[in-house]
C-alpha cells in the first residue's frame, strides 16, 4: 500500500508502507507529520502508528531569509545609462539593459530553525515504486536530474495562516508585478539545483551557494521604484520608461528561471530588460540547472490554483529547456478575501454517495522549442482555465450549490479529452474561447474585480483561440495518485 505524508499542511511524498519504519527511524518522516491512505476518512499523525524513541535529525534544506538576499548599490551607472539613453532616443536596434545592481558580498546563509522536508533517500526498488505512484512526480527528464540533485537552495515562504485576509501575510519571497496589468506582488517559492558535468550536485558548496543567493536577489529581487529612478536619471524618455518597467514586471516565471540559469552560465540575458551576467554570479562548473517555481493558489487571487513549473537548463542548449507545468486542483481552497471565498474544483459524480477523487493534478509537458524572449514562453497557466470553466465548472460562487456534473469518472475524462482536442487549433479553439465568455465572471477572480474582468477574459480568450495547446506535448490528469488520463496533443 502507498501512503501519503504531509508536513505543516504541505505534502512531502508518497511511500510504500514497508519503507515507513525505516524513514521514521532515519528522521526523514517525523512523528509529528501527517499520513493518509485509501480507506482513511482524514489525515492522522505518524507517531500514533509508527512511534520511535528518538529521531535522528539531519541538516535541513537551506532556506534563505530576506537578510541573505544582497542589497543593491547604485554606483557605476552613469556611463551605462548615458549609452542606454542614446540608444533609446536614437531608436536603436535590439538591445539589452545592463541594469544589474552590483550586489554586496552576501551574508552567510542562515540555518532554518524549523524542520524542512528532506530529500528522499530510498532503496532503488522503493524509489521506483514511489515515483510511479507519487502525485507530485515529474517528467522523466526532471526525475533524472533530481535523482542526483541533492537538496536545493530554497527560497520558501511560510504557509498562509488559516485566518489570513491578505495573501501577502508572512510572504518573504515575492516578485514585483506592480507595473503589470493587474498590479500586485506575486508570491513565489523558488528552489535551485546546480549540477556539474558529472551530474554531481554542487549547489551546497559554500561558494556556489553564495552565488545562487546573489543571482536570486538580482533576478527576482528587482525594485520597480529604483529602476524608475535609475532609468529617468539615465535619460530614458518617459513613454519608453513606462514600457520597460511594465515589460520587466510582466516576465513569466519561466523567463525568470532562464535568466537565473544564464547568470550561472555567464551568458548574455535573453530577456530585456534583464539582469546582466557577470563574474560574481558565474559558476564555471555548472553544466545543468534546475529551477522549480511554486505559486500557491491561496496567495494568488487572480489565478487561484497552485501551480509548479520545473525547468531544466543545460549549458549547451540554453534556448531548448525541458519544461513541466503542474497544476494542483484544490478541494475547498480558502482564498483570503473579505468574506473568505471557498473554491472547490474537484469534479462531482452522480454515481456514489462520496466523491471518489480527493485530489486532482494536471500536468502539461512542453514541446521543445527555442526560448529566446519572454513571448516564447506562452502563458501555460492559461491552459488550465478552459478545463476549469468548461469541465470542472469551477466558478467560485457556485461550486457548493452545483449539482454533480458527471455520471462517473469516465464521462469526466471524456469531457476533458474532447476539450483538449478542440483546443488544438482554430476554428475549434476559437469556439472554445467563445464558450469561456459566459463563465469568466468577477466572482471567480476576486483579485481582479468587476472593472478588470473583461480585459482579463479577453486576454485569456485570445490565447485560447490561437491554439495555445499546440505548445505542449502531452497532458496527464492524475487522481488520487493514479494517472487517469494521458492525452497526446496532435498538431493539425
Amino acid at each position: 500500500m502507498i501512503i501519503a505524508f504531509a508536513r505543516q499542511g504541505q505534502e512531502i511524498g508518497h511511500f510504500p508502507e514497508d519503507d515507513v519504519p525505516t524513514l521514521v527511524a532515519s528522521g526523514q518522516i517525523l512523528p509529528s507529520d501527517d499520513y493518509w491512505h485509501e480507506g482513511l476518512d482524514d489525515w492522522r499523525k505518524v507517531g500514533h502508528r509508527w512511534p520511535v524513541a528518538e529521531v535522528a535529525h539531519y541538516p535541513t534544506t537551506p532556506v534563505m531569509t530576506m537578510d541573505d538576499v544582497p542589497t543593491s548599490s547604485c554606483s557605476g551607472f552613469g556611463l551605462v545609462f548615458g549609452l542606454i539613453a542614446a540608444l533609446l532616443i536614437a531608436g536603436g536596434a535590439y538591445w539589452y539593459l545592463d541594469l544589474r545592481l552590483a550586489p554586496e558580498e552576501p551574508a552567510a546563509v542562515a540555518q532554518p530553525t524549523e524542520q524542512i522536508a528532506e530529500p528522499r533517500v530510498l532503496p532503488r526498488a522503493a524509489q521506483r515504486e514511489a515515483v510511479q505512484s507519487e502525485i507530485l512526480s515529474q517528467t522523466e527528464v526532471v526525475d533524472s536530474v533530481l535523482a542526483s540533485a541533492g537538496r536545493p537552495i530554497a527560497f520558501l515562504n511560510d504557509k498562509l495562516p488559516a485566518d489570513a485576509s491578505d495573501p501577502l501575510v508572512n510572504a518573504k519571497y515575492t516578485y514585483s508585478r506592480e507595473r503589470s496589468s493587474f498590479s500586485r506582488k506575486s508570491v513565489m517559492d523558488v528552489e535551485v539545483w546546480v549540477l556539474d558535468k558529472k551530474s554531481s550536485a554542487i549547489q551546497e558548496i559554500e561558494a556556489v551557494k553564495r552565488k545562487i543567493i546573489s543571482a536570486y536577489g538580482d533576478v527576482y529581487g528587482w525594485d520597480a521604484q529604483k529602476w524608475e529612478t535609475q532609468l529617468r536619471d539615465g535619460g530614458v524618455p518617459e513613454p519608453q520608461l513606462e514600457g520597460l518597467l511594465r515589460q520587466r514586471s510582466d516576465l513569466f516565471g519561466e523567463s525568470l528561471a532562464q535568466n537565473l540559469a544564464l547568470q550561472f552560465f555567464a551568458e548574455a540575458p535573453t530577456f530585456s530588460p534583464a539582469a546582466s551576467s557577470g563574474a560574481k554570479t558565474a559558476i564555471p562548473e555548472a553544466e545543468t540547472v534546475l529551477v522549480r517555481t511554486t505559486v500557491p493558489g491561496d496567495r494568488d487571487l487572480i489565478f487561484p490554483v497552485t501551480r509548479r513549473i520545473s525547468i531544466v537548463f543545460r549549458r549547451q542548449s540554453l534556448s531548448e529547456p525541458d519544461l513541466l507545468l503542474e497544476v494542483f486542483i484544490p478541494e475547498g481552497l480558502r482564498l483570503p478575501t473579505q468574506p473568505p471565498t471557498i473554491l472547490d474544483e474537484i469534479p462531482t459524480f452522480k454515481q456514489g454517495a462520496e466523491r471518489p477523487i480527493r485530489e486532482l493534478l494536471v500536468r502539461f509537458g512542453a514541446k521543445r522549442k527555442k526560448r529566446t524572449v519572454n513571448a516564447d514562453y506562452p502563458d501555460y497557466n492559461l491552459l488550465y482555465l478552459p478545463l476549469r470553466h468548461l469541465v470542472l465548472d469551477g466558478r467560485a460562487a457556485h461550486e457548493k450549490q452545483a449539482e454533480p456534473r458527471f455520471e462517473n469518472l469516465d464521462t469526466f475524462l471524456n469531457s476533458a479529452r474532447q476539450l483538449l482536442t478542440s483546443m488544438a487549433a482554430p476554428p475549434s479553439s476559437a469556439q472554445v474561447a467563445e464558450k469561456l465568455r459566459a463563465p469568466m465572471q468577477a466572482e471567480a477572480y476576486p483579485g481582479i474585480g468587476v472593472n478588470g474582468i473583461e480585459e482579463y477574459s479577453k486576454y485569456i480568450r485570445d490565447i485560447v483561440a490561437a491554439g495555445l495547446v499546440n505548445q505542449i506535448a502531452n497532458v496527464e490528469i492524475v487522481a488520487n495518485g493514479n494517472v487517469v488520463l494521458k492525452h497526446t496533443v496532435e498538431r493539425p
